[in-house]
């Protein structure tokens, strides 16, 4: 299993355990593999103070429910959502790096920024499965509460339609 993988295991070990209503402690989490303890206790430190709680939450707890985009009908008819030459979301598509039974990877151009990005949009077909929009957020909330060379990062998060999507180097 690559650290990234650790990591964000460890964190989804956090949050269901926070769910559960039985919170751990970071080090309880990094018992088996204490060298990532720095890099989840920074993780989790930048979890709580750049997300924000609703009423439901406890004082400073992390809610997921805080940040939502909103659930329009997606187009399921649709092979695959985008192709190379399209502007999406203000990036121009260049190629498609890949594809799975989840989402699209495009290498784009940010115009503004003058750089390449990789921006991964959820395929239209994903939509059917339960809880996948919550899912592709929380990968997205994970990846970017962890700053370390082997983990990349999240430029944006945005919705284009009903179609979510993350931009990152």
């Amino acid at each position: 299993m690559t650290e990234k993988s650790q990591l964000l295991d460890l964190l989804a070990r956090w949050e269901a355990a926070r769910d559960a209503g039985e919170p751990v402690s970071p080090e309880q989490l990094c018992a088996n593999c204490p060298e990532l303890l720095p890099a989840v206790r920074s993780a989790l430190n930048r979890l709580h103070s750049s997300h924000c709680t609703d009423s439901v939450s406890s004082p400073g707890r992390f809610d997921t429910r805080t940040f939502e985009f909103s659930a329009q009908p997606v187009d399921l008819s649709a092979e695959g959502a985008y192709t190379v030459g399209q502007n999406v979301a203000g990036f121009r598509l260049l190629r498609k790096i890949g594809e799975g039974g989840f989402g699209q990877v495009f290498e784009a151009e940010d115009p503004v920024l003058k750089r390449p990005v990789a921006i991964k949009f959820l395929l239209p077909q994903a939509h059917t499965r339960p809880g996948i929009r919550e899912q592709f957020l929380a990968e997205a909330r994970s990846m970017a509460a962890i700053q370390h060379d082997h983990v990349v990062p999240i430029f944006q998060v945005g919705q284009v339609d009903a179609n979510l999507f993350l931009v990152m180097p």
